[in-house]
């Protein structure tokens, strides 16, 4: 049995502007690889509000959407200014590093301006 699901994608601004919310502190993203694509949607949100992203990254999913460990990082990292953590704390990330454990089960991050 199959069943259809209607999905309504759209700006966080305005998803958040709909329902009265002025300013975010955390943002918990898992959208199987299209991590990249939501973190950039959300670029103005970001700079303003300067929350703690909660994200996954690992091999299979971010391959669906040619979204590269080294891609993901200059976005947060470089372009944002923010640090990358994995989920036990260990970090901050620098690049080579986040590229490096790419493969590995350990794919939770935390990213904090």
């Amino acid at each position: 049995m199959h069943r259809v699901l209607a999905i309504v994608a759209g700006a966080l601004r305005t998803f958040f502007r709909e329902r009265g919310v002025d300013s975010i502190a955390m943002l918990k993203i898992d959208v199987e690889g299209a991590e990249y694509s939501v973190i950039e949607g959300a670029r103005e949100t970001i700079i303003r509000d300067r929350p703690t992203l909660i994200f996954e990254h690992t091999a299979g999913g971010a391959d669906h959407f040619g979204v590269t460990p080294g891609k993901l990082h200059d976005l947060v990292v470089e372009e944002l200014g923010m640090r990358i953590y994995d989920i036990t704390g260990e970090g901050p990330y620098d690049r080579a590093r986040f590229e490096s454990v790419f493969e590995d089960p350990l794919w939770v991050f935390v990213a904090r301006p």
